[in-house]
C-alpha cells in the first residue's frame, strides 16, 4: 500500500514541475513587447473593369487585406506592402497570445487537480503519526 501511495506521489510530484514548466514557457509570451493585433490578414482577388487588362481574361488583381471586427460590423482595409510585414507580425503574436491563454488555463486547471491528489496522498489521521502517544486519556 505505502509503496503504491509513494509512487503515485512521486508520478503527482513530477507532473507538478511538468505543468509549472509548461505554465512558465505560456506566460513567457505575454511578457513579450511587441505589439499585438487583433485581426485577419487575407487575399483580395478583384478585377479592375479596364476590358485590355489581364484581368478580364481571368487573371485576377490579388492585394492584401486586413478585416478587424468592431462594434458595428467588420473593418477591411488594404495593407501597403510597408504595412504589410508589421500587421503580419502583430496579428501572430495576438494568435500566439491567445493560444499560450488557453494552455495557461489548462495547465492551471490540471495543475489544480494534481495539488489536490498530492496532498490528498500525503494526508493522514492524527493517530497514524509515531508522534502521537498511544495511551492517550479522554479529556
Amino acid at each position: 500500500m505505502e509503496t503504491t501511495k509513494a509512487a503515485a506521489s512521486s508520478r503527482l510530484r513530477q507532473e507538478v514541475v511538468q505543468l509549472h514548466d509548461q505554465m512558465r514557457e505560456a506566460i513567457e509570451v505575454f511578457l513579450r513587447r511587441q505589439p499585438l493585433v487583433r485581426g485577419t490578414l487575407y487575399q483580395r482577388r478583384r478585377r479592375c473593369g479596364r476590358p485590355g487588362c489581364r484581368c478580364a481574361r481571368g487573371q485576377l488583381h490579388v492585394s492584401e487585406a486586413f478585416c478587424q471586427a468592431t462594434e458595428r460590423g467588420s473593418r477591411h482595409v488594404a495593407l501597403a506592402t510597408l504595412d504589410l510585414d508589421q500587421v503580419r507580425r502583430g496579428v501572430t503574436d495576438y494568435r500566439e497570445v491567445r493560444q499560450a491563454r488557453a494552455r495557461l488555463q489548462r495547465c492551471w486547471c490540471a495543475l489544480q487537480e494534481r495539488l489536490q491528489a498530492l496532498a490528498s496522498l500525503r494526508l493522514v489521521r492524527l493517530e497514524d503519526l509515531s508522534v502521537v502517544e498511544k495511551n492517550t486519556h479522554a479529556c
